[in-house]
């Protein structure tokens, strides 16, 4: 059988879990074994194709990421982000067009103070000292604040607000004399994320 995961493969729907799996040299979907660590759990009751539950003894994180609201991007960013390593080791603080709303560009008010406040949460709840600002292309809070740009003046629009977003959380936060909180060792990278999430550049970054 044909299916979109290639000739010879075959699907069932099994629930809310899909797992493919080759058995004897063929591929069927398979429920996963669900972890004896989560007391009486029934089928399809946990995040199945994780197969995952090592979060539950975590209380510290490395990082908080500051990312746009974007729908599109959602499972992209965090599939980056573990690609990086992350994998549950970051809080999320979301706002449309990121570094363009913590610059406050657009036409709302306390967009940055929403943001500083929940960095100095996650430091104080999570010990983090590390952060990530990710922008995308294609990016509307960006069309809707420069007008009609090519992708070249979008590129270089995100760049100016992504510097310019690292170099005032810095002066906020940085480990020798931050205005709001001094977080030692503090790491501040930014990103540029294509809108095929194809790459995730890293374009400036901030630490001692």
């Amino acid at each position: 059988m044909s299916s979109r995961f290639g000739s010879g493969y075959s699907r069932a729907n099994l629930g809310k879990s899909w797992v493919l799996r080759r058995v004897n040299n063929s591929s069927i979907f398979q429920l996963p074994t669900i972890p004896s660590t989560i007391p009486n759990a029934k089928q399809n009751e946990y995040c199945g194709p994780c197969c995952d539950t090592t979060q539950t003894s975590l209380h510290e994180a490395r990082a908080i990421v500051l990312q746009c609201m974007d729908f599109r991007l959602r499972d992209n960013t965090a599939c980056h982000l573990n690609l990086l390593g992350y994998k549950n080791e970051y809080d999320e603080c979301i706002c449309a067009g990121c570094s363009l709303g913590y610059n406050e560009l657009l036409p709302y008010s306390g967009w940055s103070r929403f943001i500083d406040e929940h960095i100095l949460l996650a430091y104080k709840l999570h010990n983090i000292n590390e952060i990530k600002i990710i922008d995308h292309m294609k990016c509307g809070a960006y069309k809707s604040y420069y007008g009609p740009i090519t992708d070249i003046q979008e590129y270089k629009f995100h760049y100016k607000n992504l510097k310019k977003c690292a170099d005032r959380l810095w002066l906020k936060f940085n480990p020798i004399n931050g205005a709001v909180l001094k977080i030692p060792g503090l790491k501040i990278m930014t990103y540029i994320l294509s809108i095929d999430a194809s790459k995730m550049e890293n374009v400036y970054n901030k630490s001692e």
